[in-house]
């Protein structure tokens, strides 16, 4: 049996984006950039094999929910060159603007 978080795999999804967008709410370990990205590859290592998921879980989680309810995107995933996969949670106050015309601007 899977100990996944409640809620199969919009509960998953939803804890992604809680880690990426809260710093108090992530596992110890888990580094992610000023854009709100983070490397699958640590995320299992800092919480997934914990919680009985696989990587495969995880990334269908992310990627069915893609998209909100109300059709704002939540999440960008990138396949890096490494052949890790960076997950990136959109911040809410970016998704309404279309987060890609705003990623331009640098920290």
């Amino acid at each position: 049996r899977s100990r996944s978080p409640p809620g199969g795999s919009e509960g998953i999804s939803r804890s992604v984006a809680m880690f990426a967008r809260y710093e108090h709410r992530r596992p110890p370990g888990l580094v992610v950039d000023a854009t709100g990205s983070f490397r699958l590859s640590q995320l299992m290592a800092v919480w997934g094999a914990k919680q009985g998921l696989t990587k495969e879980v995880i990334l269908n989680a992310v990627l069915r929910n893609l998209y909100s309810n109300s059709g704002m995107r939540r999440f960008e995933v990138t396949n890096t060159p490494d052949g890790d996969t960076l997950i990136r949670a959109i911040q809410k106050n970016l998704r309404w603007a279309g987060a890609s015309s705003n990623s331009a601007s640098t920290s």
